[in-house]
């Protein structure tokens, strides 16, 4: 497994998504939560953890295709 540069996903480099691993078979990431991502109670808001999934799963698929970042 490697790491993957967060910058080509800006928006999840923006919301601090941070990966551990990834390969095509397996992600592994970290997201702090910070308050400005909370909602009421110090809760983090719904959209940010789907956000962190959405990005793992983007990676997961583009290295899943070669990495290519086509659309074949």
């Amino acid at each position: 497994m490697s790491t993957f540069p967060i910058e080509l996903i800006p928006f999840a480099k923006t919301l601090g998504v941070e990966i551990i691993e990834a390969s095509a078979e397996c992600v592994v990431g970290t997201l702090l939560v910070r308050p400005e991502l909370c909602t009421a109670g110090a809760t983090l808001h719904g959209g940010a953890v789907m956000a962190f999934a959405d990005s793992l799963g983007a990676i997961g698929a583009f290295l899943h295709a070669g990495g290519r970042g086509d659309r074949r």
